[in-house]
């Protein structure tokens, strides 16, 4: 298991050199003008989420195909939960520094993920801070993460209340 991970990690590296100790940079296919890059930024962080979890020692599947809901299936001694991995590094442009998600299927026609599709969401910033939030905690098509909270002190932002999904941060044990 272990040398399946140190591969693994050497792989994505190989991918996506950047400086030692730094953030693969990515970017977003908007800025690139390139329709094939957003899926490339997808399955990197599908598969970063994948490794996260066999490091976890959970099992994880991923469906063959682009068709399915969900991007991978982790596996808990028995209890199966279909992920749909969503990752975003665009702040919102607001005072509160979210950083916008859209929890959706469909490319052109946005319909909102539910329960017949996954069970929960993941969302990954390039921050490297993750969110595993339930399908069924989610009530709009868009939502707000928040990867730089708790702010700076004597930040302005301190008076904002605790963003709504941060109970959610690196709640993988959600998943078990």
């Amino acid at each position: 298991m272990e040398a399946l991970v140190a591969r693994m990690d050497l792989l994505l590296a190989i991918g996506h050199r950047t400086r030692a100790g730094s953030t693969p940079a990515l970017p977003h296919h908007s800025i690139t003008g390139n329709d094939n890059m957003g899926k490339r930024i997808g399955f990197y962080h599908e598969m970063r989420i994948m490794l996260h979890l066999l490091k976890l020692e959970f099992v994880v599947s991923k469906p063959q195909g682009d068709y399915s809901p969900y991007d991978l299936i982790s596996d808990w001694n028995g209890k199966i939960n279909r992920l749909q991995i969503k990752s975003t590094s665009r702040s919102s442009g607001t005072k509160n520094r979210g950083y916008k998600v859209i929890c959706c299927k469909g490319r052109d026609a946005k319909i909102k993920l539910t329960k017949k599709d996954c069970d929960f969401i993941v969302i990954t910033c390039l921050e490297n801070v993750n969110y595993i939030i339930p399908i069924e905690v989610i009530f709009g098509k868009t939502i707000y993460v928040h990867p730089h909270y708790p702010y700076k002190e004597n930040s302005p932002y301190d008076r904002l209340q605790e963003p709504k999904f941060e109970i959610y941060r690196e709640k993988w044990d959600l998943l078990k």
